[in-house]
Parts: structure tokens; sequence; C-alpha cells
């Protein structure tokens, strides 16, 4: 949160069309790291044309695999402020557009790009794809922060909730999930194994990341980033440290103080509680 600044915030969502999505499957690593990279381009393509906007933009991408039936549905939601730095001429361009960018640019641009990281990685497609139009949104995100919250509930946990699991009978798993059209709550029963290898698909590749900083929102620029809260005026809100951790006695409930020392082939660790007799544990 100490990123954000006090300006507009967007989020774009690139999706792979439905003739990719087994493909992407089959070819994990290579597909889904085309997809961020793809996405991500298509933006500083487009944010760098001076019709649009003309500055770098900074941007966190988040990588979903599934769907709300948790069928394979591979695709990008990236949270970017409306404005970027122009590096030139040192300013801070706010975009002054609706919607950011224009949404038919949005997706040819990143048709283009994401075929030819195919093409590059050696992985054929159906060239019927160059014709369709594929699917990207824009969607105003306020300050922020909501979105952020948002797209952080996926990192920290699996793809489904213990629970929306509503039943384990007879070998049948029953869940629950939310339609995308409708927003309605509706059930879904599948055998176990069934169901487990639905969850297991969505395992990513080892050491794949599936969140990503870009331009003034990576860490490596961090004095961009203070550069562009200083021509905003912004001061971002100050993290305090967390507390120490405590050691606390499970008899008096008081607080104890620990000083490991060594001592030949073993390990000394002196507790002391106020008030108590001193107690020695090794190791």
């Amino acid at each position: 949160m100490a990123k954000l600044l006090p300006v507009r915030y967007y989020l774009l969502t690139f999706t792979l069309p439905s003739q990719l999505r087994y493909k992407a499957y089959c070819n994990q690593k290579i597909c889904y790291d085309a997809l961020l990279k793809a996405s991500v381009e298509t933006i500083r393509s487009i944010a760098g044309d001076s019709r649009y906007l003309g500055a770098d933009p900074g941007m966190t991408a988040v990588l979903h695999t599934h769907s709300r039936r948790f069928e394979i549905h591979p695709h990008v939601h990236i949270i970017m402020p409306g404005g970027g730095i122009n590096r030139k001429e040192g300013i801070w361009i706010q975009g002054t557009q609706k919607y950011m960018f224009p949404k038919e640019v949005l997706k040819k641009l990143f048709r283009e790009k994401y075929l030819a990281c195919l093409r590059e990685a050696g992985i054929s497609y159906p060239h019927s794809l160059h014709e369709i139009s594929w699917v990207t949104r824009i969607q105003a995100a306020g300050s922020g922060e909501p979105a952020l919250k948002y797209l952080s509930k996926y990192l920290y946990r699996g793809i489904i909730q213990e629970r929306n699991i509503l039943s384990d009978t007879d070998g049948q798993i029953t869940f629950e999930y939310v339609e995308s059209k409708t927003k309605l709550r509706k059930t879904r029963t599948l055998p176990a194994a069934d169901f487990l290898f639905l969850v297991l698909k969505h395992v990513l590749p080892k050491r794949f990341r599936r969140s990503r900083d870009y331009g003034f929102h990576h860490g490596n620029a961090k004095k961009t980033l203070a550069q562009i809260q200083l021509l905003l005026l912004h001061s971002p809100p100050i993290q305090l440290d967390p507390e120490p951790w405590k050691l606390i006695c499970p008899s008096c409930g008081t607080e104890m103080s620990a000083s490991p020392f060594r001592r030949s082939n073993e390990h000394t660790f002196i507790v002391r509680n106020r008030g108590s007799p001193v107690m020695k544990m090794q190791t």
C-alpha cells in the first residue's frame, strides 16, 4: 500500500481465448510467462505513445489460471495508476481519458504480442486466432487500495476455500461457486478424483512468480517512486516496525528474557523471569 499514489487507478484484465487454454495448460511455464510479458508490453507500448499518455507507467500484475468453476481460464489482472513519469522531462503526466486507453487498440496489440511470443517459443497455434477479437477489460479502480486487497487474496490461499466445499458423500465432492454472469451462487458435484485433478491443474510450475511489479512499482525503482511522490506532493504512510516477539512464562504470564551462550558441544539458554529462580534449558 505504501506505493499507492494520490491519483485515479485502473484495473486492466487480459484473457487468453478458449482456443489457447489447453495449449497453455500443456506448456504452462512458457505460455503463462508469455501472458504476463505480452500484457505488460501492451500497456508499455500504448502508454509510451504520446497520443495516449507519453509516459512510463508503473504496474502490479497478478496471474490467475482458473474460472469461477475452477476450469482452466488463464488471465492477468494489472493494477496501475492513471498516469506515468516522463523521464526525459522529469514530470508526471496524468491521463485524461475516462478509460485510460482505447479498448480496441489494447485488444489488437495484446493479440499480436502474445502470438509473437508463441512463435518465438516454437509453439504452433491456429491461424484463425489472428482474426478473432480477444478479451480485454479496463475498469476504474478508485484509489487502487480495494483492487490491491482483492488481488492479494489469491496470493495467500488456494483456489477454493474450505467453507465452499459443501459435502463429501460416497466419494462425491460438492462445492459452491459464484457464476460470473449472473452473480448467483451455484453448486457443482464431481467424483473425488476429478475434484482433486481440477484443483491440482492450477498448481503453477516450480519457482514461477504469479505476482510481478513493473516500472516504478518495481523494488529496484525506489528512487523513481520517491521522485514521483515529490512531484505529486505525496507523503507515503509511515510503516511502523512490528512489535518484537515476546517470550511469556506459561505459569505466571510475565515476560521472560533469553540469552544464549555456547559451552563445549551443547547450547544452553538462560531464561530469567522477574521474581522467579533462574531456569536453564539445554539443547
